[in-house]
């Protein structure tokens, strides 16, 4: 699952205050900024977000 966030960083910091846990830190590409992080069942989530502003 992905969902998209204004600002991926931003993000993550908000999950780390929380304790969420970080499966894989903000990595910039090309076209986006994408991270991954565990709910609490253990399944994995993608939060990100296209350099472009679209969320498509």
């Amino acid at each position: 699952m992905a969902l998209a966030v204004d600002d991926v960083p931003a993000a993550i910091a908000a999950c780390r205050r929380r304790r969420v846990k970080v499966l894989i830190p903000p990595v910039e590409t090309r076209v986006c900024w994408m991270a991954w992080i565990a709910d609490p069942a253990g399944n994995r989530i993608c939060l990100h977000s296209r350099k472009d502003g679209t969320a498509g």
